[in-house]
């Protein structure tokens, strides 16, 4: 007689398989959940709590990255870090004083490259900015403003690089258009322009003054 098929050891078998399997994929979950603290949470009654740590991009990646910024309390720049192929390849550095901002470029062998200071009045608005390099200053700019302290009336800007000190001086309308220019060279004025515009705000005319 032919023997039958033993089905009922069959379903155990795959019974037993099944069970393994659960209690294998239970045991991964535990580690997981062991490991970030979730079943310390349970166990104490704790509610489980996020921070800062569990979604920021760790350190030693943020390091190595093209460009590294950090701020002040305050959300103003205190320091840039450049990087070329995760090796340090310069920095800025911010200096404040009251008003004034100094704004100080290194190369990768943390030489002076140059400087940058700017002071703000208390819109925010620049009154004076100036460029130096390792060596001398290279460019100064002054502006004066209206009553509002944000619109430029007058513009200084002097270039120290040539073999004579040229400085240009502007002269802004209260709509931003500009109507007059100095050329100086050695304080000596050397070019003086008057613009006129139409009611569209186009230049009409470009005057020169002649001494």
């Amino acid at each position: 007689m032919k023997k039958k098929p033993n089905y009922k050891a069959e379903k155990y078998m795959i019974g037993a398989a099944i069970a393994l399997i659960i209690i294998a994929f239970a045991g991964i979950v535990y580690v997981v959940l062991d490991s970030t603290g979730i079943i310390d949470n349970i166990v104490s009654g704790e509610p489980e709590q996020t921070t800062e740590v569990d979604t920021t991009i760790p350190t030693a990646v943020i390091e190595h990255e093209d460009v590294e910024e950090v701020t002040n309390a305050d959300g103003t720049p205190k320091r840039v870090v450049y990087y070329k192929d995760n090796v340090y390849d310069g920095s800025i550095e911010y200096v404040y004083d009251g008003a004034t901002v100094y704004e100080v470029h290194f190369d990768a062998k943390d030489q002076l490259v140059k400087s940058i200071k700017k002071t703000i009045n208390e819109v925010g608005s620049i009154v004076y900015e100036s460029h130096s390099d390792a060596d001398q200053m290279l460019t100064e700019v002054e502006i004066t403003y209206y009553d509002d302290l944000v619109t430029a009336w007058k513009k200084l800007t002097t270039d120290h690089t040539g073999d004579k000190e040229i400085a240009t001086k502007e002269i802004f309308s209260e709509d931003s258009l500009l109507i007059e220019k100095y050329v100086y060279e050695d304080s000596v004025e050397v070019s003086h322009v008057v613009y006129t515009y139409d009611d569209n705000g186009e230049i009409v005319s470009e005057e020169e003054i002649l001494k």
